[in-house]
């Protein structure tokens, strides 16, 4: 909350909460949630998941640009991995990159929540291929020379499938081998 208060949150002379303007516009439901994810830091980056995972927050460092810590601001405003997508939306930083609060408070918020959305939807691409070759790499590592074959079972020959403890198995002979293994 420190975080909504200090960058986000407008109070009338009075005390009473301004409503947000992107609750008055008329946009679509995806718009509304990528502009409403980074307002209530509902949102999965690094700053919110390395908290729950014990975390520093200086160490929350940002798994695309691996620069600093991803923040809000940083994921907005600095990441170097967005810089154009950043140059497509002209608009929001006219100014220059920041302060959040300017951004956020756009009179545009259409535009605010296209680019959100494209930001997410890209982060989202980038850290599914670094999953996906995380989980290819943890996959083909289980099945290393180190483990031994049972002596009562022939090896499987294959003339295609190589291995080695340095490049692991491919999926398919590990596939192979599971199947042997039963």
């Amino acid at each position: 909350m420190a975080f909504y208060r200090e960058h986000l949150l407008h109070l009338t002379g009075d005390g009473f909460v301004i409503r947000p303007s992107y609750m008055d516009t008329h946009m679509s439901h995806g718009l509304r949630c990528a502009i409403g994810q980074i307002r209530t830091s509902s949102h999965q980056l690094e700053i919110e998941t390395g908290r729950f995972r014990g975390i520093p927050a200086d160490n929350r460092i940002c798994r695309l640009c691996q620069r600093e810590p991803e923040t809000e601001l940083h994921y907005i405003c600095h990441c170097t991995v967005f810089y154009e997508i950043r140059g497509r939306f002209h608009c929001l930083f006219r100014e220059g990159f920041g302060p959040l609060s300017r951004v956020m408070s756009y009179e545009d918020q259409r535009c605010l929540g296209l680019y959100l959305l494209e930001l997410h939807r890209y982060r989202d691409t980038l850290l599914g291929r670094a999953r996906e070759r995380q989980s290819q790499r943890h996959i083909t590592d289980f099945f290393s020379l180190d483990m031994g074959q049972p002596e009562e079972q022939p090896p499987l020959q294959s003339s295609s499938h190589t291995h080695s403890t340095t490049t692991g198995t491919l999926i398919d002979r590990a596939l192979e081998l599971q199947r042997y293994r039963r």
